[in-house]
């Protein structure tokens, strides 16, 4: 049932893509090519009809409502309906498979759980492994079509061998009106207590550890009921078909060449027999609607359903081999062949010995590293903080604020400047004759200092304040600033500005 093309794609090339155009199984030619043919010979029909039949007056009509189709024929949101619905279905699909019953990591825990090589030890090690495939077997029973054809009844488990005669009576002895998935679980579960009542499991938590495993199998069996229970809403299921047969029934009409002198929207330049554009759509289209209907239910029929017949056979043979076989064998251990080398490297064929590799190495170190030595030495500069997300205060808003808040009387703000702990070169004040070794670099938001508790700022230097400030007292006992350092003229012309203003309002 599953089609398998992996092989063919193994390479990348032209040839890869054309030998899947020409494959026939479970390809996009036999999915639609029934839907095809109908809809080609009804559009053939209209043709005909329109071309041989009708008069003037009909041909008129014909081709209004040729017109009226084509162009209301995109108000259909296929696309859209079309790849949710697809999308949904395939998670659905994917998730099923990911649940389907492997039964390898748990036949592997208890062929190294149960050890053991008499036949009592390897009675229990087999019988959990057929109980679990016994589960298996009844729900795929339940929600597999060719799975219910190969088992149509229980009593067709105990001819298959699944069920031995005692082990079907005790089945039936056991009354519910649900599905007795849980029965054979059970089983298992009381043979491996048994077992570690009998000591051919050394410790407790082994028997907890195979539990889990247990109870993770019939986890992934129970998601595919209810997978089975509970489908895609069937509403939904039923507009997205509508909308792509709607789509192109609609488009029968809307897609006819028509030749005529009239200027309406569905008139072409070219008059062709055949609607090749229209056919193309139609494969995208309704191909897709396919994949979501084969994928719907996996577990049925189709050639790209899962193969439910192979799982139940394979699950069965690799689950004794492992538990009876190969449980508690282990190969005499011998020095390996790389025993001397510290790099080890196994050999290649002749095909592959030159064949080039791409090793995991960091992009960075494809940066050339310089010649000479390089010169490591501590860091200089100060580190800035990121700048705050509001505009800097400039010099003058630093003033402004300090007059604002009686700056002219500069005793009060000198204590207040001399209370500071942390200082720094960057900002002298001189009042009253002596100067105060008071320094402080300027804040990045000179607004701050109208907060009162500024003392707990650090303030730095800004690109709008970088000069040295002196505050130097004139006769009139009014601040003056002194521009040292590297300040522009610019700057120092600003502030002086400012300053006489300031006296000027006052």
């Amino acid at each position: 049932m599953t089609v398998t093309y992996t092989l063919d794609v193994s390479k990348s090339q032209f040839s890869s893509f054309s030998k899947l155009l020409l494959r026939w199984r479970g390809s996009l030619w036999k999915t639609v090519y029934k839907e095809l043919i109908c809809w080609l010979c009804l559009y053939a029909t209209l043709t005909c009809i329109y071309r041989f039949l009708l008069n003037a007056h009909q041909r008129k009509t014909f081709e209004d409502i040729a017109g009226l189709c084509f162009k209301y024929t995109d108000f259909i949101p296929l696309t859209f309906i079309l790849g949710f619905f697809v999308s949904l279905v395939v998670n659905r699909w994917w998730d099923m498979f990911n649940n389907i019953g492997w039964i390898d990591n748990t036949a592997l825990y208890v062929a190294a759980y149960i050890q053991g090589s008499n036949d009592d030890v390897r009675m229990i090690r087999r019988n959990i492994i057929r109980y679990l495939v016994v589960v298996q077997t009844m729900v795929f029973r339940d929600i597999s079509p060719p799975i219910r054809l190969r088992y149509p009844t229980m009593n067709s488990l105990q001819e298959a061998g699944l069920l031995n005669e005692a082990e079907m009576i005790a089945f039936d002895g056991v009354e519910s009106h649900h599905a007795k998935y849980w029965l054979p679980i059970h089983w298992a579960m009381v043979l491996i207590y048994q077992a570690r009542e009998r000591e051919y499991m050394i410790s407790d938590g082994m028997v907890m550890d195979l539990y889990n495993r247990l109870r993770e199998y019939r986890t992934g069996l129970a998601t595919l009921c209810c997978y089975d229970w509970v489908p895609v809403p069937l509403a939904y299921t039923q507009v997205v078909f509508l909308t792509v047969r709607c789509y192109f029934l609609i488009a029968l009409m809307g897609r006819q060449y028509v030749s005529t002198k009239r200027d309406i929207q569905v008139h072409s330049a070219v008059d062709l027999y055949f609607p090749l554009i229209t056919v193309i759509q139609f494969l995208f289209y309704m191909g897709w609607m396919k994949v979501a209907e084969a994928l719907l239910n996996p577990f049925g029929a189709d050639a790209d359903d899962f193969e439910v017949n192979y799982i139940l056979d394979r699950n069965l043979q690799v689950g004794i081999n492992i538990v009876d076989d190969a449980a508690g064998s282990l190969p005499k251990q011998e020095k390996d062949s790389f025993w001397f080398e510290k790099q080890p490297t196994p050999l290649y064929s002749t095909e592959m010995a030159n064949v080039a590799m791409n090793p995991a190495v960091g992009s960075a170190t494809e940066i050339p590293t310089p010649e000479v030595s390089t010169l490591m030495v501590p860091r200089t500069s100060p580190s800035v903080s990121r700048k705050s997300s509001k505009q800097p205060g400039s010099v003058g808003d630093f003033f402004k604020s300090m007059k604002s808040h009686g700056t002219r009387s500069s005793s009060r703000e000198c204590d207040r400047f001399t209370k500071m702990d942390e200082l720094e070169q960057g900002l002298t004040l001189s009042v009253g004759g002596a100067d105060l070794p008071v320094t402080k670099t300027l804040p990045v938001n000179l607004n701050e200092m109208e907060n009162k508790e500024h003392e707990k700022h650090t303030l730095r230097p800004t690109e709008t304040a970088p000069a040295i400030l002196r505050l130097v007292p004139t006769a009139k006992k009014s601040p003056v600033i002194r521009i040292e350092g590297e300040a522009s003229k610019e700057t120092a012309s600003a502030l002086g500005a400012l300053l006489e203003q300031d006296e000027s309002e006052t």
